[in-house]
């Protein structure tokens, strides 16, 4: 799936999605990365909280394959300037946690999904070049867990 900002304002949310309960988890338990702002606490603008909603949207109740994650792959494309990496690592961190709601476990009795965590997390990481991978990816990754209240969660 590859997402653009206009196909973002003109999709209404259609679909279940774990995206509003991950997000409030990323506000909740971690910081700003590498920049201006790092260590405060973190705040998602519009867009991102967009992206996150449609990365985690769900199969509704009473379909075939209810709760399962309606795309098995994302792939976000930014422009230079939009901490797309700060981006990542915020998922990446919410994916690792042993508390954050990134897999449904079932809906409630108005439909949406009801949050649980990874039992084994796989998060493969892509970037252009080896430096890129090692110094931004897991560079920001690492300074935001240092920071955040849930730092002594990880073997950092």
């Amino acid at each position: 799936m590859i997402l653009t900002v206009p196909e973002l304002e003109t999709k209404g949310r259609e679909w279940p999605s774990l995206g509003g309960l991950v997000c409030q988890w990323i506000e909740e338990h971690l910081v700003f990365g590498p920049g201006d702002l790092l260590g405060l606490p973190a705040k998602l603008d519009t867009l991102k909280r967009q992206l996150i909603w449609r990365t985690y949207e769900v199969f509704p109740p009473g379909h075939e394959q209810a709760g399962r994650r309606r795309f098995k792959r994302v792939a976000l494309s930014l422009r230079k300037g939009s901490a797309k990496t700060e981006l990542m690592a915020w998922v990446v961190a919410a994916e690792l946690a042993a508390d954050s709601p990134v897999r449904c476990d079932g809906f409630r009795k108005d439909g949406t999904p009801i949050g649980r965590p990874v039992t084994n997390p796989y998060i493969p990481l892509c970037a252009y070049t080896e430096e890129q991978t090692e110094e931004l990816a897991y560079g920001a990754l690492r300074e935001i867990l240092l920071r955040s209240k849930i730092a002594d969660r990880f073997d950092i």
